[in-house]
């Protein structure tokens, strides 16, 4: 089933401003259909009296997968100028702020507070009550406004915020069962983290259970349009073993997800209770997460940066499923992490981003290693008393395997977490095929069923699990 984005709930309104000696007229921008400007009648905005103003001079629509308005030029005589630039036939994303010129006609195209901008146009603007799609109801002329007139469109009124029942939400973590927001019915708290707080909920409209994220801080302008930007860029996501991303927004100015529920919880928990697995099972799920890294990275330009176990999920035993594809740098920018490039786990971090250097696929290739291990051993490679000694040690120490481990595993998980991302994997595919070889010579060997239960000499393990939840906390 192919992933769909609905982001009506984060289109915010849009306006043309116009203002000339008479006073300023805010425009609002149908986000259905084309929004036509030009010389005659049955523009929605109608230029009259301007010999530069073609009969049908420009357009304004909004794309249907970018998600974002366009300006074309209609092939007009002489042109649509945006920001001081011509366009003859083409078009160009808008950005708010961006002004329009149109024939003596200045307009700034603006989201959601037109109040803030100010026009100088040589036109003065004749105005009538035009009701979209039918004849004219009322063309009331000002005696100033006479050679711009636009269709009044009847928008719908921008909601305030969600319909919370029983309290009003101060902070992400606030919400209790029976609450909703934007249809989304609380029913309890999943986890919650100094990032954000994730939640079972029911979502009304189509009955059915979905996992709720909500990020802990109140979101500014600029990161509500890049969230929606890049959550719509995620969206398009079709893999088996990468969470479905049903629907995004915001409410009182924090930002949320809306993920699949994932019933059979994370690699994490299963770590806790189960580890060490052996290397077959091991391998297996390793396999499936590198396919669906590499689906990410080939067909999308999409990568992870804060690969964990608790962003492994299952919707069933066996079928490992990945959290968070392409999040970490939105993440980083929008919490003000430190280390400007990216956020990711000190546990799990590579040397290239401990160093605060540039991080490609290699990243993830490293973080999957030392997810690997872990599985593998039930304990994690490197163990410190605060966070930065344990980053340094991603940079400068080796890891230690145990003597039970076979040596085509062993060297795989080096080749994976070498220090110098050149010297890892040339390719996920050559990855994968590392795997496969080693999957096949073990095919005839027995081995235990997975996620079986723990045994009782494998508490000093289940110690060092406790041990790196502390340090996640820090």
């Amino acid at each position: 089933m192919k992933n769909t984005i609905n982001l009506n709930n984060f289109m915010d309104m849009a306006y043309l401003v116009f203002q000339d000696q008479a006073g300023k007229e805010t425009i609002p921008v149908s986000e259905n259909g084309e929004f036509h400007l030009g010389r005659t009648n049955d523009n929605d905005v109608t230029i009259l009296d301007d010999p530069l103003v073609s009969r049908k001079h420009c357009m304004i629509y909004l794309h249907p997968d970018e998600n974002k308005f366009i300006l074309r030029d209609l092939n007009s005589s002489n042109g649509t100028s945006i920001n001081e630039e011509t366009l003859s036939g083409e078009e160009a994303f808008l950005s708010d702020g961006d002004r329009i010129k149109v024939g003596g006609a200045e307009f700034i195209f603006c989201i959601e507070n037109p109040e803030r901008y100010q026009t100088t146009s040589t036109s003065i603007i004749k105005f009538g009550k035009i009701k979209q799609g039918q004849e004219v109801l009322e063309n009331t002329i000002s005696q100033t406004h006479d050679t711009v007139k636009f269709k009044r469109l009847e928008m719908p009124q921008k909601s305030d915020g969600p319909v919370i029942t029983l309290a009003k939400l101060d902070s992400s973590s606030s919400l209790t069962p029976g609450m909703e927001i934007n249809n989304y019915k609380i029913v309890r708290t999943i986890s919650t983290s100094d990032k954000a707080t994730v939640y079972l909920a029911f979502q009304e409209s189509v009955k059915r259970t979905v996992t709720l994220k909500i990020f802990s801080l109140k979101a500014d302008f600029e990161s509500k349009l890049s969230f929606r930007e890049l959550v719509q860029k995620v969206g398009r996501l079709n893999h088996s073993n990468i969470i479905h991303h049903f629907d995004c927004g915001t409410f009182d100015d924090f930002c949320y997800l809306v993920l699949a529920f994932m019933s059979e919880g994370s690699l994490e928990e299963k770590l806790s209770r189960y580890a060490p697995f052996n290397e077959r099972e091991s391998l297996t799920m390793i396999k499936k997460i590198a396919s669906g890294l590499s689906y990410a990275m080939t067909e999308h330009l999409l990568i992870h940066l804060n690969l964990k176990p608790e962003n492994i999920l299952f919707a069933d035993s066996e079928e490992p499923v990945i959290s968070g594809i392409g999040l970490s740098p939105w993440v980083a920018k929008y919490f003000q992490h430190k280390r400007t490039y990216i956020y990711s786990s000190p546990i799990y971090m590579s040397p290239e981003q401990a160093l605060d250097h540039k991080a490609d696929w290699r990243s993830d290739l490293y973080s999957l290693g030392i997810i690997l291990y872990e599985m593998l051993t039930g304990r994690i490679p490197f163990t410190a008393q605060d966070e930065q000694t344990l980053i340094n040690k991603h940079i400068t120490e080796k890891i230690i395997f145990p003597p039970n481990l076979s040596k085509e595993v062993v060297n795989i998980i080096r080749t994976m977490t070498a220090k110098d991302p050149e010297e890892r994997f040339a390719s996920w595919d050559a990855f994968i095929k590392a795997i496969n070889s080693v999957l096949e010579s073990k095919a005839s060997t027995p081995q235990r069923p997975q996620f079986s239960k723990p045994q009782p000499q494998q508490k000093t393990q289940l110690k060092f699990t406790a041990h790196k939840k502390l340090i996640l906390k820090k």
